[in-house]
């Protein structure tokens, strides 16, 4: 499976010192803490933008614990207050995505584009989306449209390298995924991706080279063991095969496949 990658949107709440009672709770929410994000809220001291960006930000809180749909109701609040607020939108966008909610996703980053034509991170973001429905020459656009705003993003270049290599462009995944580890060396999921499309080519010592190294910058990159694992056994080095597929085991214990990749190179000669 390849690794695109979002990029998450924060929306920032403009601290008011002029209320130093609630100074400590400012703080608490930005630190994505629901209850004091809900006293602010409630305190009657903000006006109506304000409040926008408060139930944005109890959005994040609510998306740090996991709890999805109360993030995805407060972002919706947020719009409703401030139908300008193209973060919200985003982090809507974002929310969604983690549901598998694609089409709802591109539909609230596409609005977030409407309002903010030059945002490379909502380009890269509905690119993602594209990508999970199929849709790759899109994924592909919208990818390309955040490098040109923002050349820099390592991100952008892994989302279109991941676009290319289910297009099996290879070459072109390669090259992407080696501007995004360019741009970020602490990438793991560009060294995964190129790690992918270097296994799919048969360019073996290469393939264990970047599974070997997203593995470094992330210890518990359960999929990087497991390709790394299946590149081993490919080049007849069944020990460190099993080594990988029994650390994968570890990390995603209920996994059949790894079940039966252990079995199988169990049976092998080292």
């Amino acid at each position: 499976m390849l690794k695109p990658n979002n990029i998450a949107l924060g929306a920032v709440l403009v601290v008011c010192a002029a209320i130093p009672a609630l100074a400590d709770d400012n703080a608490l929410c930005l630190d994505k803490q629901v209850e004091a994000c809900t006293r602010l809220i409630e305190s009657g001291k903000y006006d109506q933008i304000k409040r926008a960006v408060l139930f944005g930000d109890r959005g994040l809180a609510h998306r740090s614990k996991g709890e999805v749909d109360q993030a995805i109701a407060d972002y919706s609040e947020s719009i409703r207050l401030d139908p300008r607020n193209a973060i919200a939108y985003s982090l809507r966008g974002f929310a969604h995505e983690a549901k598998g909610e694609h089409d709802q996703a591109i539909a609230d980053y596409s609005e977030a584009i409407r309002l903010v034509p030059t945002s490379a991170e909502a380009f890269s973001n509905r690119g993602n989306a594209h990508l999970a429905e199929g849709e790759v020459d899109q994924a592909i656009a919208d990818a390309s449209e955040a490098i040109r705003l923002n050349p820099t993003s390592a991100d952008a270049f892994n989302n279109r390298g991941a676009a290319h290599q289910v297009k099996g462009e290879l070459e072109q995944a390669i090259a992407d995924d080696s501007e995004a580890i360019r741009l970020n060396p602490t990438l793991a999921d560009a060294f995964y991706n190129r790690g992918a499309a270097h296994q799919v080519k048969g360019e073996f010592v290469q393939a264990i080279a970047d599974y070997s190294e997203a593995i470094r910058i992330r210890p518990t990159y359960e999929d990087a063991f497991f390709n790394r694992g299946l590149v081993f056994e490919k080049s007849g080095d069944t020990a460190a095969a099993l080594a990988d597929f029994q650390s994968y085991h570890r990390l995603v214990p209920n996994d059949p496949a790894v079940s039966a990749a252990i079995a199988r190179v169990s049976k092998q000669k080292p």
